[in-house]
């Protein structure tokens, strides 16, 4: 089931107050449209009636895709993302949680789904583009980990995240941004994946056996690590 209210918006520019619709949870059985409005940044995109101005609003958001059995929580502070964190990985106290709804969809059985938490509302959208295109997120980001340490600048580069990109042409990329937008995007071949998923598909788990709930560069180095002293050969 969705749970959603509504809120009062202040226009930053007209200082208007409109309603504004905070999704705290979105099944996309119950609300196929969402699926849509997810993606595309509209769930999170407050338009002035008065003066047209159009603003991010920053807000959690708990992405269930049951169809799928895919869960994505996108989490705005530090301090909502550890107590989530901390439920679906089991290591909650037992007491009443601020994410009541997470909790209660968790209790309700997610026997083999794929479930993320994310930082920020581009992790979830990158997320959904992988997942939405059969894809791994953990080979994309050993895929990723691989083009950004042959990037002769990247460290000369001030970005914030690496984001995986697929063109409507089916081409792969991955776009570099901060606050202040897209610093530039490196293309990569789909065969460059399909590599990785041979290499490093084979140090992990299936997919839906694998009960990590954040996967990003911190994962594949985890990983890579611990398959080097499993077996002595560097995995790189």
């Amino acid at each position: 089931m969705s749970l959603k209210k509504t809120e009062l918006i202040k226009c930053p520019k007209c200082g208007k107050e409109h309603p504004f619709t905070i999704w705290g949870s979105v099944n996309t059985q119950d609300d196929p449209d969402m699926r849509y409005k997810v993606r595309s940044g509209e769930a999170f995109r407050f338009d002035c009636p008065e003066c047209k101005t159009g603003v991010n609003v920053n807000y959690d958001i708990l992405y269930h895709q049951p169809e799928d059995k895919l869960m994505i929580h996108y989490c705005t502070t530090q301090e909502g993302y550890d107590e989530a964190y901390a439920i679906l990985t089991g290591e909650h106290e037992d007491k009443e949680p601020a994410d009541k709804a997470l909790k209660d969809l968790l209790a309700a059985g997610t026997e083999d789904y794929v479930i993320r938490l994310v930082p920020s509302q581009n992790q979830l959208r990158e997320k959904l583009t992988i997942f939405d295109n059969g894809l791994d997120d953990r080979v994309i980001e050993f895929t990723k980990a691989i083009v950004i340490s042959n990037l002769a600048n990247a460290k000369e580069l001030a970005y914030d995240e690496i984001l995986f990109l697929m063109g409507t042409d089916g081409s792969y990329a991955f776009e570099l941004v901060n606050q202040e937008g897209s610093l530039g995007v490196v293309p990569f071949e789909k065969a460059l994946y399909d590599d990785c998923a041979v290499k490093f598909g084979a140090t992990i788990p299936a997919l839906r056996d694998d009960p990590a709930v954040v996967v990003d560069l911190a994962y594949v180095l985890q990983k890579v690590s611990a398959e080097a002293q499993k077996t002595g050969v560097n995995v790189n």
